[in-house]
């Protein structure tokens, strides 16, 4: 994803959020398992005990024959009110607990009755809830029973007349499918959260281990995609400089003085232009190695310098003659700072430095320019005033993106010559099928 700062639009690579999301596939598998267990044992744990409820349906007067009139009406609702309370009493319950002969007590029992009286009317709906299905239905049943024996010899009124007797019911009345719903919700969730975890890493990356950064975030072109060296690797690490160095004589057939820039010295640029420089030489080319790092030689080329002897700093402030300060090793020629001074960018920006170019341009073919960080001191900036071309590395197990952003931000404000960025030390099996397929077998060192 890249956000195009001239026209605010938003760009997402679809085809590498599919592989990214694809080379994460079991993490969201896993986590949408994890989840849909999670709330499967939440429903479990949380569902109430399934209750089976059945209604026993009275017709109660209280007399052998009920006149259908509203004298009548009224009579049968008062005897209808008593009975209720004759049918809920503690005798009668305890009565029905101790004929079914269950463990329980009649509190609890009175628990399971609820009573109905439609509008105006003798009609009486009793029901009763019970964890047993059969159970609930012997439970309504023998409560009839009791009840009408006590109602007689409270009251002396005739049995209710049922017209609709108890049933066993075949589904929990509480009957619910949480299972099925937090499993399923779990699930989903699981899987939303890791792919939202995995788009959230993916969006906050501020490395480089993927090629297309490159032109995405900075958009510069991209020179080359130099991998990590290892034994295992070397032949795609060789035929990586190779492209490189012809990507560069591309971008700017005629430079000669190219300089190489980084955000911070974490790039190490003298590793990687070491290797650039050997690649050149096996093309027959005649390279030599400026190092301008004068506000602090002990970063870089400068570590690899001699202690005697004097370097760049010298030949800027006009102590020695440039054929004191090159150096020839392993068929290669350097050019170090040793001392640091305080004028470094009036040094690298004077006459001095230019002529020393112009005479470096007489003997070799490249000269290659490692510099100072662009992040902490402006002689980089200098130096690049009079290269033909510059190229930033980058290095993906170091650079950072926005440190990038900005090191290519000051290079476009001077208007230098950029060419592109290298992107150097990345992981092989992060280069995606540039290295693995497509990259290794044009070049014949493709292994399955």
């Amino acid at each position: 994803m890249e956000k195009n700062q001239k026209n605010n639009i938003i760009v997402v690579h679809v085809a590498e959020l599919i592989h990214l999301f694809a080379k994460r596939l079991w993490v969201i598998i896993l986590a949408g398992i994890v989840f849909a267990a999670a709330g499967y044992s939440y429903a479990v744990m949380t569902k109430e005990i399934p209750m089976y409820m059945t209604t026993t349906k009275m017709y109660v007067t209280g007399v052998e024959a009920a006149v259908p009139s509203a004298a009548g009406i009224n009579l049968g609702q008062q005897v209808l009110n008593n009975y209720i309370e004759i049918l809920k009493s503690r005798p009668v319950l305890e009565q029905v607990i101790e004929n079914l002969n269950l463990n329980m007590s009649y509190r609890e029992l009175e628990n399971c009755i609820s009573e109905n009286i439609p509008l105006e009317t003798c009609m009486l709906e009793v029901s009763v809830t019970f964890p047993d299905p059969e159970w609930a239905k012997k439970v309504a049943d023998e409560l009839v029973v009791v009840s009408a024996e006590r109602a007689w010899q409270i009251m002396g009124c005739t049995e209710p007349v049922v017209y609709e007797e108890a049933y066993a019911p075949e589904e929990p009345y509480n009957y619910s499918s949480s299972e099925i719903l937090y499993t399923l919700l779990g699930g989903i969730g699981g899987v939303a959260l890791a792919c939202f975890v995995i788009l959230l890493n993916y969006f906050a990356n501020s490395k480089f281990d993927s090629p297309n950064k490159v032109t995405d975030k900075l958009h510069l072109k991209k020179l080359g995609v130099i991998p990590k060296a290892s034994s295992k690797n070397l032949a795609y690490q060789e035929a990586a400089y190779q492209v490189f160095c012809s990507h560069l004589f591309f971008a700017k057939p005629d430079a000669r003085v190219i300089n190489f820039v980084s955000a911070t010295e974490k790039e190490n640029k003298y590793a990687f232009l070491l290797k650039a420089m050997e690649s050149l030489q096996k093309m027959g080319k005649k390279v030599i190695l400026l190092d301008t790092n004068l506000s602090n030689p002990q970063w870089g080329a400068g570590q690899e310098a001699d202690t005697n002897g004097k370097g760049l700093e010298a030949y800027l402030t006009g102590q020695v003659k440039l054929k004191d300060i090159v150096i020839e090793k392993e068929g290669m020629a350097f050019i170090y700072c040793k001392e640091a001074v305080m004028n470094a960018a009036e040094l690298l920006g004077g006459k001095s430095f230019s002529e020393l170019l112009d005479q470096l341009k007489q003997e070799y073919d490249y000269i290659l320019v490692d510099t100072a960080p662009l992040a902490y001191v402006p002689d980089a900036l200098c130096a690049a005033q009079q290269a033909d071309a510059v190229v930033l590395v980058l290095s993906g197990k170091t650079s950072r993106i926005r440190q990038a952003k900005e090191a290519a931000s000051l290079l476009a404000e001077r208007e230098l010559p950029v060419v592109g960025a290298v992107l150097w030390d990345i992981n092989i099996q992060k280069g995606g099928k540039y290295f693995r397929k497509e990259f290794g077998m044009y070049f014949g060192v493709y292994e399955k």
